[in-house]
């Protein structure tokens, strides 16, 4: 049976039907575009864009990547807050601040076209930080991303793919990423049968329960059992190295319920914890663990102590140093 006779309500047909891109080598120059990007907030704008804030004595970027189903402003707002711009600038107020938008459609990430997806997500938000940052002189700044969801696979694909890649740029831009916070990330490892059940969750969060559409979901998340696997081995073998690259799981401590429906933990404190890496539980189910309407919320507080940790952390230490970089992290 036919996978597209189950997916109008989805808006993903023309993934589907897409002839897909062929995966780029690193080996292919890239020549750094000026940094053309759209400006203002408009939800529906996908790529890098403008920064939300963009203070001359800024000495970090800090990158915000949301989740399935989201957009770059919607994700992080609530009662018309976009705390981004609206708490962060002030609380950290030398630092510039993007948020990157993308097609997040399910079948993106659990589906055929999922790795070639998740693949040119995290290259493009590679290869415009790297035209921005190229065009702006700093080249060499810092970078901590903020990710929901599954946003995070698209960090942890940008990471992999491109912190040893033989052209220069994409290479210095994902070995400036120092630091990562993912909020509500599943990190299920070599467990395929658990990422089914991550798919399922998500398919029933947002409203998906076609049993056929549900199976294929679950049987095509080996791809991203493959990319955590790669990412967690990254990470245990560059501790205490110059290409480390420190984490910070959130996870949520409420069930979602749904029009009074129970739909439980959609991403588990076990499954969005890495082992020997620090966990916070935020007190918010998964859909509002990203959102704030004042300063004052303990969720907010809990991030940006993280934050400002990391953006005061000394950067004096040789063992940390960045290639031909005077910044250190």
């Amino acid at each position: 049976m036919q996978l597209k006779k189950f997916l109008p309500s989805f808006s993903i047909r023309r993934f589907l039907s897409r002839r897909s891109r062929t995966k780029p080598t690193d080996s292919e120059p890239l020549t750094p575009q000026p940094p053309t990007l759209a400006t203002g907030l408009n939800p529906g704008m996908l790529g890098l864009c403008d920064p939300v804030v963009n203070p001359e004595d800024a000495d970090i970027d800090i990158v915000f990547v949301h989740g399935l189903h989201g957009d770059r402003f919607n994700t992080w707002v609530q009662d018309g807050c976009f705390w981004p711009k609206d708490f962060l600038s002030a609380d950290l107020p030398k630092t510039r601040i993007f948020s990157f938008g993308y097609h997040a459609e399910l079948v993106n990430f659990f589906g055929d076209v999922s790795q070639n997806q998740i693949y040119h997500h995290a290259s493009d938000l590679i290869t415009q930080l790297q035209g921005f940052r190229s065009h702006t002189d700093t080249s060499n700044r810092p970078i901590i991303l903020v990710a929901h969801s599954l946003g995070g696979l698209i960090c942890e694909q940008a990471i992999h793919s491109f912190h040893d890649a033989q052209e220069e740029g994409r290479r210095t831009v994902a070995r400036s990423i120092r630091k990562i916070a993912f909020l509500g990330t599943p990190h299920e490892g070599s467990d395929k049968a658990a990422w089914g059940e991550i798919a399922r969750r998500f398919a029933r969060l947002f409203t998906v329960t076609n049993p056929s559409l549900l199976s294929y979901l679950g049987e095509h998340s080996e791809l991203l059992l493959n990319l955590e696997r790669d990412f967690q081995h990254f990470l245990r073998h560059n501790t205490n190295t110059e290409k480390e690259v420190e984490v910070m799981c959130f996870t949520e401590g409420l069930p979602t319920v749904i029009s009074g429906v129970n739909m439980g933990y959609i991403v588990t404190k076990k499954s969005a914890s890495y082992a020997a890496h620090p966990t916070i539980s935020l007190h918010a189910d998964h859909r509002s663990m990203c959102k704030f309407k004042t300063k004052d919320d303990e969720n907010y507080q809990r991030i940006l102590s993280v934050l400002k940790g990391w953006v005061k952390a000394p950067r004096d230490s040789p063992e940390r140093e960045l290639e031909h970089s005077p910044h250190l992290f």
